[in-house]
């Protein structure tokens, strides 16, 4: 466990990303092996990942911290009317009043990052008890975007694409974002090694078996985690092989 930047929320080293989710038993059993932070998103699987997690959280919510998202506009001009009601569709699939971190998804400029809007929504829905804490999320120009929500001072965290084949500026960002108090969760850990793939391919390359003491897909992680400014990654895991290979990881000691 390592804790959120300034939030004091404390996240499992890895997460789980359910973009994927297929295997509610599968969710079940990570949840079983101590991670305590699920991802998700009305994006993925146009609702349906979360609409299958709405009975796990039923079972585990009070375990888990749970977070969703919701996209601005390119110009990060969205009102706040248009977050309030994704949040409400979000919470009602998922079964759940609330959850702890919100999201702005996909963020490409510094533009979509400043999103008054956005603001706007989580402070009525922090103030009603749904929510806790806003964040921002990132996949492209990412230095960029990292230093606009440094700067506005409004968010809480942020979560960025970041791995052993990201460009030292990304680093760069994270490291002056982590300054500012912000916590940093990273994605697409593995996806250098999986030909661009969110998960393992099926049929892994004899030459990713194995790396000094696992298999490169745990030492791409533990690479992460080796950085203290990182507070969890997020993974999504396909099965219970990938799954017990990538959380034995965050087990391991760096070599």
């Amino acid at each position: 466990m390592r804790t959120l930047g300034r939030t004091g929320l404390n996240l499992s080293v890895v997460g789980y990303g359910s973009e994927f989710i297929a295997d509610p038993g599968l969710v079940k059993h990570i949840i079983g092996q101590g991670v305590k932070f699920i991802d998700t998103a009305p994006l993925y699987q146009k609702g349906n990942a979360e609409r299958k997690l709405g009975p796990i959280l039923k079972e585990y919510g009070k375990d888990v911290i749970v977070a969703t998202k919701c996209h601005t506009t390119k110009d990060g001009s969205a009102p706040k009317e248009k977050f309030i009601t994704s949040f409400n569709a979000s919470c009602e699939r998922l079964q759940v009043d609330g959850v702890d971190l919100f999201l702005v998804h996909d963020c490409r400029s510094a533009q979509a990052v400043n999103s008054p809007g956005a603001r706007d929504a989580f402070e009525e829905l922090r103030g009603a008890g749904r929510v806790k804490f806003l964040g921002m999320s990132t996949h492209s120009r990412q230095a960029e975007c990292l230093q606009a929500a440094a700067e506005l001072g409004w968010y809480d965290f942020v979560y960025a694409a970041w791995n052993f084949m990201s460009p030292q500026r990304y680093t760069d960002a994270l490291k002056a974002a982590a300054d500012k108090g912000l916590g940093i969760v990273t994605m697409k850990t593995c996806k250098s090694l999986t030909g661009g793939r969110d998960f393992w391919p099926r049929a892994r390359p004899e030459h990713l078996q194995r790396l000094g003491e696992g298999n490169a897909f745990q030492a791409s992680i533990r690479w992460t985690l080796g950085h203290d400014f990182v507070t969890a990654t997020l993974i999504s895991m396909q099965n219970y092989d990938e799954a017990d290979t990538d959380l034995a990881a965050a087990r391991l000691k760096l070599g």
